[in-house]
């Protein structure tokens, strides 16, 4: 499971959702962003395949789309796990409260609290 540096600012919808269904909610700027890649990718290619402009052209389409499934399938997931606004995937599926930082400032051992007076300082004779 990846890690992130930052906690989601929106709630989580699903921690880990199948491909099916990040790219059945995608958007209509998910799919106008998709497009433009496709768009840009074919006159690249026509414009750097010297020699071979045809299929040049057909290769950085296929690589523009590529890039674009990529893309839009990155920002999909982003709103499935809270990172980017995701109110319509909210009312469709529900969601999950943002996860709270880590309050790191109380003490991590609980075997301390449960020991009684008299075993802690036999604990600390053995010490």
């Amino acid at each position: 499971m990846a890690t992130h540096r930052n906690l989601p600012t929106f709630p989580v919808v699903d921690e880990e959702p199948p491909l099916k269904k990040v790219y059945t909610n995608l958007t209509f700027k998910d799919y106008a962003y998709w497009t433009v890649f496709t768009l840009v990718g074919m006159p690249y290619g026509y414009a750097t395949g010297k020699g071979a402009r045809l299929q040049s052209m057909y290769f950085g389409g296929l690589l523009g789309f590529t890039a674009g499934a990529f893309y839009v399938y990155q920002n999909s997931l982003a709103r499935f796990k809270g990172f980017r606004d995701n109110t319509s995937l909210q009312k469709k599926y529900g969601s999950t409260p943002p996860p709270q930082p880590l309050d790191l400032t109380t003490p991590l051992s609980p075997v301390v609290e449960i020991l009684t007076e008299e075993e802690k300082k036999s604990l600390q004779e053995h010490k």
